[in-house]
């Protein structure tokens, strides 16, 4: 037996679909945007005025709108939990 065989794993043979190297570039090209979005914003803040408290603000101001759609995505799951009647202490 061979290792892949005898740890349970199926072998797959052929090369991966164009769609997955797509959706790999376009993830890598996402993520290197935001990591330039989160380095860039503070140095740029950072440049225009000397007080750090100016700089907190405007790092803390470019992350709010994710904070915030997940604070309300978290009440619109919520709810749907809770008009179908499943809870957690329940499972």
């Amino acid at each position: 037996m061979t290792g892949a065989k005898a740890s349970g794993a199926q072998s797959r043979t052929g090369p991966l679909p164009a769609a997955f190297h797509r959706l790999l570039a376009a993830a890598a090209i996402s993520g290197t945007g935001d990591g330039l979005r989160y380095a860039a914003l503070p140095l740029l803040a950072a440049s225009l005025t000397d007080r750090p408290s100016l700089v907190a603000l405007v790092t803390v101001a470019g992350r709010a709108p994710w904070l915030l759609l997940g604070a309300v995505t978290l009440g619109f799951h919520r709810s749907l939990r809770g008009s179908r009647g499943i809870r957690a202490e329940s499972l």
